[in-house]
């Protein structure tokens, strides 16, 4: 694996960190556990540090993914 696909699958993996991080900072804040389950549609909103840090978590790991597409498909 050379040192591209490397930094898009670290990417992609930060980003899943992220996005778990972000939940689990919802369920201690919340207590609502059943909302991992529904992930998305949650009965409380984010706070803006859970939302910055979803949001980021989602950039990361689509920008890993694509990366690792792109260059597999140019290799």
């Amino acid at each position: 694996m050379d040192d591209k696909a490397s930094i898009a699958l670290f990417g992609a993996y930060s980003g899943v960190a992220l996005l778990l991080l972000s939940l689990v900072l919802y369920v201690f804040r919340t207590g609502d556990r059943r909302a991992l389950a529904r992930l998305w549609c949650s009965r409380e909103e984010l706070t803006r540090t859970e939302g910055i840090i979803n949001r980021a978590g989602l950039l990361l790991a689509f920008a890993g993914l694509f990366g690792s597409v792109v260059l597999h498909w140019l290799a």
